[in-house]
């Protein structure tokens, strides 16, 4: 298993998805929900603990790997990395590794309006 990295831009920060961060995301989801008709979108403080949870669960059986989104230091989202695996080189090649992936699925995307 991966730990979940610190990604940092000059203003946007993709940081561990923590459980801390339900106020936050509830928050954000509700600046306006338009655009999540086809999205897992939190809706409400309860329904933002259940999506971190089911994140954390899924990072538990090494499936998801989930970030909350900062931008200039406010909660403005998430997303997450799926789908983590080795790639299939060659056989033979000196690349090939089981212990870190090499591609990743970028999805479980939102952000506040």
């Amino acid at each position: 298993m991966v730990e979940t990295p610190t990604l940092r831009g000059s203003h946007v920060l993709l940081r561990p998805l923590v459980l801390d961060d339900a106020d936050d995301l509830a928050r954000a989801a509700a600046e306006s929900r338009e655009h999540y008709g086809f999205t897992d979108v939190p809706d409400g403080i309860d329904d933002a603990r259940r999506f971190i949870a089911d994140a954390f669960e899924l990072a538990a059986a090494g499936e998801r790997m989930a970030f909350a989104v900062e931008w200039d230091g406010q909660v403005v989202g998430t997303t997450s990395y799926w789908e983590m695996r080795p790639w299939r080189w060659l056989a033979g090649s000196t690349l090939q590794r089981a212990e870190i992936p090499d591609v990743v699925e970028i999805g479980s995307t939102w952000y506040a309006a």
